[in-house]
C-alpha cells in the first residue's frame, strides 16, 4: 500500500514551549480526532503548522520540535506572525472554514433566492444573486459566472 500523506494547517498536536522545553499533546480537533486511527497505524506523515509562529523558535527549539514529530510521523511548515495572522487566523478561519461549513445553508437560501428571483420566468435564463457571482441552474446546481471583475 502506498503511503497516506494527510496535510492540513495544524498538526494532530498542541505543541507548546515552557522554560524553553517542549510539551506535547493530542490535539482534539476535527480532522486529528477523524483521522486519529488512521495516521497511529503508522506508515503516513501528517503535514501542517506547529502552532508556533516562526519568530518564536530558535535553532535549538527547531531541532527539538523536528525530531520529536519524526517520531510522530508529522513535519512542519514554518509560519511567520504576518503568515498567521493572514493565512491561518485571516483566509483559513475566517472565510474558508465559514465557507465550506455552512456550505448547504448558503446552497439553500441561494437557491431559495434564485426560485424567487424566476418569479414565473420559464425555463432557460438564469439568475444572478447578489455579488456571490454564482448562476443556479434548472437543477440547482451551481456554476461560476465570470463578470470581467466587476460587482453585480
Amino acid at each position: 500500500m502506498s503511503k497516506l500523506i494527510i496535510v492540513s494547517n495544524r498538526l494532530p498536536l498542541n505543541i507548546t514551549i515552557e522554560n524553553n522545553e517542549l510539551l506535547i499533546s493530542s490535539s482534539s480537533g476535527g480532522l486529528a480526532t477523524g483521522m486519529s486511527s488512521v495516521h497511529s497505524q503508522g506508515g503516513s506523515l501528517w503535514i501542517g503548522w506547529s502552532g508556533i509562529d516562526e519568530e518564536r523558535i530558535d535553532d535549538n527549539l527547531k531541532k527539538k520540535i523536528h525530531n520529536e514529530l519524526i517520531n510522530e510521523n508529522c513535519a512542519s511548515v514554518t509560519l511567520t506572525q504576518n503568515d498567521v495572522e493572514d493565512f491561518y487566523y485571516g483566509l483559513s478561519n475566517k472565510t474558508l472554514w465559514p465557507l465550506f461549513h455552512y456550505f448547504t445553508v448558503i446552497k439553500n437560501v441561494l437557491v431559495f433566492l434564485t426560485r424567487e428571483g424566476r418569479g414565473g420566468r420559464g425555463e432557460g435564463g438564469f439568475v444572478i444573486v447578489g455579488t456571490y457571482k454564482l448562476k443556479i441552474r434548472e437543477e440547482e446546481g451551481f456554476e461560476s459566472v465570470n463578470l470581467g471583475g466587476r460587482g453585480v
